[in-house]
This record gives structure tokens, C-alpha cells and sequence, in this order.
């Protein structure tokens, strides 16, 4: 809230109290933003703000009280920061990180790199590259201007920069952003049995670019699924996005109708 009033923000607190009780679910995602989602409607407020525990992932809610999703944090941001540098930049972004801001650099002469799923391996390319911005789809934005490190904080400052770049509302600004879907699913799977799910991801797409550095990761033109496997837990996460969700869900049914062969 002090970043807020200092950039002359009206603001209306909830749950900022820090006692260490966290009254909503933690993640930011938005099952957990009703409470927010209402103060927004009720007071009439221009924009919803809501971070995880350790304030490194940003979730907005727009002024028709609606959340819209993690993954728009980061395109906002990188939005507003495009309109005001007017410049050819490089982002940053990992292998699951919708391909939202793709498509807003590609319209501005920007380009995007991705790196496997981290943010670490996120800081270290924008190091080897000296890459001004970044982030990860969770909410994450990396500014290097402030620090290497997902900063919701930063993230605050850069979507609120977006929005007084015009007298546009934030839902017409959202809508106005390429709109794509993410659904994100996960099985549980052995080892062996994961090699023979991706064999029969190969078979099932092809005439695709295909990436292996961190899982498997199969790109079109407007779509694209990523098979990874998990680092704690024995299962292997499916993520797939598309213009809507119909045709992101159609993709991971693709790849789980193997397991039931």
C-alpha cells in the first residue's frame, strides 16, 4: 500500500494487515480473489492488486471485478514498458509462459526467448543476453532496472504505468491484448511409462516445432502443449494453450488418451 499512496493511488486495503495470517488461499489465482473481486465492484475502483505470501507472483483484477489470471501480469507490464520505451527489446520468458507477450512484441519489433521452466534459468538468460525484462506466467515480473527476482512490487508499478498510459479502462485494455487460454493438468506416471508417452506425443503431432529442453514442448502457430516432468513429485505436468479453451483442453486429451490405451 505505501508504493500505492506514494504514486498518489487512492487505496483501499484488504488483508494487509501483516499478522501472518493469510485469510485467502495463498496463490493468487482466481478461486482465491472474490473477496478482492467485490471491493473492486463495491467501491468502484479502477483496478484489483493481490500477491502471493512472499510477494513475488502479481494477480490483477480489472475494474468490472473480474481477476485475469496470472498470466496478463506479465503482458501488461511488458505492454505499458513497450509504449514507453519505443525501442527493439528482448524478453525474456520461460517454456510455459503463454504466448501473450509473444505476440505483443512480434507487433512492436520485439522478440521473446524462452528458457526451461525457473526463474533462475529466467535471470540467467536475461543476464547472458542483458535483457531489460522478464518473468514467468505465475505473476512473476523481473525488471533489472530494480533487481533480478520475480517482484510483485515492480510488477504493481508497471501494470499501474500500463493503465495511465491512457484513459482507457483496464478491462478495455485487457480485451484489447491478443486473448489466449491456458489449461494446466498433471498424471501421475513412472519412468518408463513417460518415455512412452512422449513417443506417442511425437507420433500424434507433427509438422510442429519442437522444443526439448526442459520436457517436450510442441508450438503451432496459436497453440502449444508442454510435457515436463516434476522435480519433487512423480508426475508429469501437461500444460496447453490456445485461443480458447476447447482447443487447449483438446491437446492434453490427445496426450492422455495414451495412458488409458
Amino acid at each position: 500500500p505505501k508504493l500505492l499512496e506514494a504514486l498518489n493511488c487512492n487505496v483501499i486495503t484488504i488483508n494487509c494487515n501483516p499478522s501472518g495470517d493469510f485469510v485467502r488461499g495463498a496463490e493468487p489465482l482466481p478461486k482465491n480473489l472474490n473477496m478482492l473481486s467485490e471491493t473492486v465492484l463495491k467501491t468502484k475502483a479502477d483496478i484489483g492488486l493481490a500477491v502471493d505470501p512472499d510477494a513475488d507472483r502479481l494477480a490483477v483484477v480489472s475494474n468490472e471485478g473480474m481477476p485475469i489470471g496470472e498470466e496478463y501480469t506479465l503482458a501488461l507490464a511488458a505492454d505499458g514498458y513497450i509504449k514507453h520505451k519505443q525501442s527493439e527489446e528482448t524478453f525474456v520468458i520461460n517454456l510455459s509462459t503463454s504466448m501473450v507477450l509473444e505476440k505483443i512484441a512480434n507487433q512492436n519489433n520485439c522478440k521473446v526467448i524462452r528458457t526451461p521452466v525457473g526463474e533462475i534459468n529466467v535471470v540467467e538468460k536475461m543476464i547472458e543476453i542483458n535483457a531489460e525484462l522478464g518473468g514467468e506466467g505465475n505473476g512473476g515480473v523481473i525488471l533489472k532496472e530494480s533487481h533480478f527476482g520475480r517482484d510483485s512490487i515492480v510488477g504493481c508499478a508497471m501494470v499501474l504505468n500500463r493503465l495511465s498510459q491512457t484513459n482507457e479502462s483496464l478491462h478495455d485494455i485487457y480485451v484489447n491484448l491478443p486473448q489466449y487460454t491456458i489449461v494446466k493438468d498433471k498424471i501421475e506416471i513412472s519412468k518408463d511409462a513417460l518415455v512412452d508417452l512422449i513417443n506417442h506425443s511425437k507420433r500424434i503431432f507433427d509438422d510442429v516445432d519442437v522444443n526439448i529442453e526442459d520436457g517436450i514442448k510442441f508450438t503451432w502457430k496459436n497453440k502449444w502443449i508442454h510435457l515436463r516432468k516434476s522435480n519433487t513429485e512423480p508426475i508429469v505436468r501437461i500444460y496447453a494453450e490456445a485461443k480458447d479453451q476447447e482447443t487447449a483442453q483438446d491437446l492434453i486429451d490427445k496426450v492422455k488418451s495414451f495412458m488409458s490405451e
